[in-house]
């Protein structure tokens, strides 16, 4: 990119951004629960990175960690550590 022009500072604030949502995952994941951690920084994420629809980021923020979950805890029966989510489904 040249130096100075606007698309490079866009990728730069993207990259940093990114760098920052993975700093932010890991401490709602370690206060709060790694579910929470998911969704949030995915929607975060794809708007950062161009997506403006709301309802897309939305329903992908949503779907992918209850896909993940239903993976993991149904066919593989692999358990989640604990938190605020996990605690209310596995009581």
């Amino acid at each position: 990119c040249l130096v100075g022009s606007e698309m490079c500072i866009r990728d730069r604030f993207t990259t940093w951004f990114s760098m920052f949502l993975f700093l932010l995952f890991y401490f709602l994941t370690i206060t709060t629960d790694m579910f929470i951690g998911i969704t949030v920084c995915m929607f975060l994420m794809g708007y950062t990175w161009g997506e403006k629809r709301m309802w897309v980021n939305l329903s992908n923020a949503i779907i992918t960690p209850g896909l993940i979950f239903i993976l993991f805890d149904y066919v593989l029966r692999i358990r989640f550590p604990r938190g605020i989510l996990t605690n209310i489904y596995y009581g």
